[in-house]
């Protein structure tokens, strides 16, 4: 299976990618690839939810970090949690109404021939790139049904 990397502007919605934490850290920022800068100052938030879809840690609605230098990268701090080895997390993303043109980020895509791929290794209830439109800030219980695409490239710190 292929998977892509795109830029993407980003809209209204919040958005969330699975993965495994390998092993037990904290974390306390997500640094991610800025492509286009926003016209305005739009916010962002990020946050950790565990595999229920509740929110761990979020940064609440964050000003001034994607309206910054083109090609660069970002980063975005919230409340400190303690990840363990080997326990399911989401990582959610959410982004305002743009107040002008909105950013592009760099993001994953997963290609439209390969969605069927995905689902039969992993079954149609894994959520792999889940998202909410509409949805800022993050809500207190991520909606993980479902699968979307593009969520932005980047690093818990």
């Amino acid at each position: 299976m292929n998977g892509l990397q795109q830029n993407q502007t980003m809209v209204y919605s919040s958005r969330y990618t699975r993965f495994v934490c390998p092993r037990t850290m904290q974390v306390s920022q997500y640094r991610f690839g800025l492509s286009t800068p926003a016209t305005g100052d739009d916010q962002v938030d990020v946050g950790v939810y565990d595999a229920a879809g509740n929110r761990l840690t979020s940064s609440g609605a964050t000003s001034g970090k994607v309206n910054t230098t083109p090609s660069s990268i970002v980063s975005v701090s919230f409340a400190p949690v303690t990840l363990v080895q080997g326990t399911i997390y989401y990582m959610g993303f959410g982004y305002n109404t743009p107040v002008g043109t909105a950013c592009t980020l760099a993001c994953t895509a997963i290609p439209w021939y390969e969605g069927a791929t995905f689902s039969q290794a992993f079954g149609n209830a894994y959520s792999y790139l889940p998202q909410s439109a509409s949805v800022f800030p993050l809500p207190a219980v991520g909606s993980l049904a479902g699968g979307g695409n593009n969520f932005p490239i980047g690093a818990l710190q």
